[in-house]
Order: structure tokens, then C-alpha cells, then sequence
């Protein structure tokens, strides 16, 4: 007895708005913790090559600009290449075309670059 070859899908089921909220939580986590990792090791290496100590503040507009900056190429390079960030491959959410098919790069930076305007919807 042979079972029919039924066509695979890629195309699976929505994801809710608590596990995207979950999968941006960890994703947010994920790249301060990076960003501030970053910033420990450049400041480690100028202490190192001049003897000057630099201290981060938050109130510091070019550490403010340079965090956006930073979180737009976290999720815009995260969905170019795999279709998903940390966060949501952690909770196995992807995201795909229409279709269902894979996201163009493309798509993917257009999608960081327009990220923020859902906030607001």
C-alpha cells in the first residue's frame, strides 16, 4: 500500500501577536546584551592603546544614534539572510513572501526599515 505524495508547504500558521511580542522581548535582550558587550570591548581597547578610560552614558546622543543604527542592522541582517532573528528562531516563528515562499533580502531590510512605524499602527 503507498500513501499519495501530497506537495510540501512552507506555508504554516500565523503567528500571535504574544509570541511575536515574546520573540521581539528576547530579540531587544539579545541585542542590548550584544550592543553593550560591544561598547565594554572598544572601551576595554582604548584603555588599552591610549591609557584614557571612555565611559557610555545613556543620555550620550551618539551612543543613542549608534544603539538605533544598531538594532536596524540587528533585525535588518537577521531577516535579509535567514528570514528570522534570534528571538523568533527561539520560538520558531519565520518570516516568509506571500506565497510562503522564502524572503527576498530584499524585503527583509525594507521590512527593518519600516519596523518601527508598527508601533505606531
Amino acid at each position: 500500500m503507498t500513501v499519495p505524495s501530497v506537495p510540501a508547504s512552507y506555508q504554516g500558521h500565523y503567528a500571535g501577536s504574544v509570541s511575536r511580542f515574546a520573540a521581539y522581548a528576547i530579540d531587544l535582550a539579545a541585542s542590548t546584551a550584544v550592543f553593550s558587550l560591544a561598547l565594554a570591548a572598544i572601551s576595554y581597547a582604548v584603555h588599552i592603546v591610549t591609557g584614557h578610560n571612555v565611559n557610555w552614558n545613556r543620555e550620550n546622543v551618539v551612543v543613542a544614534v549608534i544603539f538605533v543604527v544598531w538594532q536596524f542592522v540587528y533585525f535588518g541582517y537577521s531577516w535579509a539572510v535567514s528570514g528570522r532573528t534570534f528571538g523568533m528562531a527561539a520560538l520558531g516563528i519565520r518570516v516568509v513572501a506571500v506565497d510562503g515562499s522564502v524572503l527576498e533580502p530584499r524585503r527583509g531590510v525594507v521590512r527593518a526599515l519600516v519596523f518601527p512605524l508598527s508601533f505606531l499602527l
